[in-house]
């Protein structure tokens, strides 16, 4: 059986609701013709006149959009980011070593530069998860916290599609290659919404604030 998270818009409020999704009759995929994540259950699914009992409401209205489980959750999206930043760079490599091409200096020098990068990422996202669950801290700490990890973990998968496209070359872009599947799927989803806004956010809490956003979450 297949579910989706929805989010309703119900009256002046919005609700998430775990729906049932079987009915093949409502369901889209063409809709999705996106170059990456292609083998995603994606598309267009219409709700319309669907039985309340395939519904299950998830928290109350409004609960949604609470911080800071909302914007503060957003370190999850940085974690799936670096990780496929990861998976990408291991199998560049992996690919490498099979074609006897990972002795050469250049090589080493470009994936291990963006490995360092990984590894930051990986070290902030989990300072955002553990900021995430701390009572203690400013629903504001929360969110830029959480909000820097999605950014910075952005900015290093970018870095790894450039790494991979760069070392393993043309092959990289032949129809076939799992370099190329991953750095496209990995480029689809790195294009989450609100990028603008959100590094805005960020920056008003961190700069104009005293500094605290600076402590270790674990040690307050």
């Amino acid at each position: 059986m297949s579910h989706a998270l929805v989010t309703v818009d119900s009256g002046p409020e919005v609700r998430l609701a775990l729906v049932d999704v079987n009915d093949a009759a409502r369901a889209d995929p063409s809709t999705w013709d996106m170059q990456g994540m292609r083998a995603t259950a994606s598309g267009t699914y219409y709700f319309a006149d669907l039985p309340r009992e395939l519904v299950e409401w998830i928290g109350g209205p409004a609960d949604y959009l609470k911080e800071p489980h909302f914007v503060g959750g957003v370190w999850r999206i940085a974690a799936l980011q670096v990780g496929a930043a990861a998976g990408l760079l291991d199998m560049a490599a992996t690919e490498l070593r099979a074609a006897g091409r990972m002795d050469a200096e250049a090589q080493k020098i470009r994936l291990m530069g963006v490995l360092m990068h990984v590894w930051a990422g990986m070290a902030l996202t989990e300072r955002a998860a553990e900021a995430a669950a701390n009572r203690h801290l400013a629903e504001d700490d929360i969110v830029a916290t959480s909000i820097a990890a999605q950014l910075f973990t952005e900015e290093v998968g970018l870095g790894a599609i450039r790494a991979g496209e760069q070392s393993i070359g043309l092959r990289h872009f032949d129809a076939g290659s799992e370099t190329g599947r991953m750095a496209r799927d990995l480029s689809v989803y790195l294009r989450q919404a609100a990028r603008d806004a959100f590094l805005q956010r960020a920056a008003g809490t961190v700069l104009g604030e005293d500094g605290r956003i600076w402590e270790d979450p674990r040690a307050i």
